[in-house]
């Protein structure tokens, strides 16, 4: 791909005009972190431990992960009962 303007500013990137019809440019965050929620005046902060293990991060991914490994014991467990 060839580039033979860009500018970026004012919630917009303008390029051009060589390719640029037919491009997209996707941002991906390097992380996405997660953040204390408020609900009818009451914050509720981050978790730092489940089921007595520290989480560790915020970051989602990681919070995922435990979520998931969590179920996962969830559905093994009631597969083994049914």
């Amino acid at each position: 791909m060839e580039i033979d303007h860009l500018q970026i500013g004012g919630g917009r990137i303008v390029m051009g005009p060589k390719l640029a019809a037919n491009t997209e440019i996707i941002v991906v965050p390097a992380e996405v972190l997660l953040a204390p929620v408020w609900d009818r005046s009451v914050r509720y902060d981050l978790p730092t431990k489940h089921l007595g293990k520290d989480i560790g991060s915020i970051n989602m991914l990681s919070v995922a992960e435990h979520a998931e490994a969590y179920l996962r014991g969830v559905l093994d467990e009631a597969d083994e009962k049914f």
